[in-house]
Order: C-alpha cells, then structure tokens, then sequence
C-alpha cells in the first residue's frame, strides 16, 4: 500500500505546478473560517484565510476579500509567511455598512501563493441582517 501511495504521489508531482503534490490533492489547502457567518450591518466581521503549506520550504501567501463595491469599504491586502508543512492564517476585519439590502453574499478572496496569481481562489458567505 505504501508503495502504491509514494508512486501516486510521484505521479501527481508530474502533474502539478507545485512543489509537492499534495497541494493539488488537497482541495482545501486553502479555505476560508468560517466559511458562512451572519453579519449585522454597523457591525464588524472578522473573516480568517486558512492557508496548509504542504511544502518543505517557506512559502509567502498574499490575500485579500473582494467586497461588493457599493459597500465602498476598501480593505487592503495582507501577507504571511508559512512555514514548512504548516498552516498560516490570515485575518481581515472589516463593518458591515448600514443601509445594505439582507441576504446572502459571496465574498471572493484573491490569492497569491508563492508568487502565483491565482486570482479569486476561494470564497465566503455572509449573512447580512439588519441590526435590531
């Protein structure tokens, strides 16, 4: 079985852009905690981008939200240095506005992982509620 396992993953590294395969195997090598969360408008959400370095190298991972532009918030972009077959985290706070419409909404997160533009990788889901 571990002779199956360590051909797969030579097979996989052949296949994959990255360093170790595992990146490309596990689809959730990077997410967003939580991934859906009720956010009340005049108040702040926290949104964290859980990020696994399956690599045996530092790598840098860059990421920021991308917000509905008519909430006209601007959050700027962060970075962390991962370790070596570690996790990173990286942690946004921002306000809901007031005045929104309610309901769902997707929040898209770009990417940067070790130099590679992935563009808008991941995603969140906010519940928006009026505040009582």
């Amino acid at each position: 079985m571990r002779a199956n396992l360590a051909e797969r993953e030579v097979i996989y590294g052949e296949l994959m852009p990255w360093d170790s395969p595992n990146c490309g195997m596990d689809e959730y090598w990077a997410h967003c905690y939580p991934y859906e969360q009720d956010a009340v408008t005049g108040e702040n959400v926290t949104l964290h981008v859980d990020i696994r370095n399956h690599s045996s190298v530092e790598r840098e991972a860059v990421c920021c939200p991308v917000l509905p532009k008519s909430w006209d918030v601007n959050i700027e972009a962060k970075s962390a240095m991962i370790k070596p077959k570690n996790d990173g985290r990286i942690s946004f706070t921002f306000t809901v506005p007031n005045g929104i419409e309610t309901g769902k909404v997707i929040v898209p997160i770009e990417l940067t992982y070790d130099n590679r533009d992935l563009g808008q990788f991941r995603e969140a889901m906010l519940n928006i509620k009026v505040k009582e």
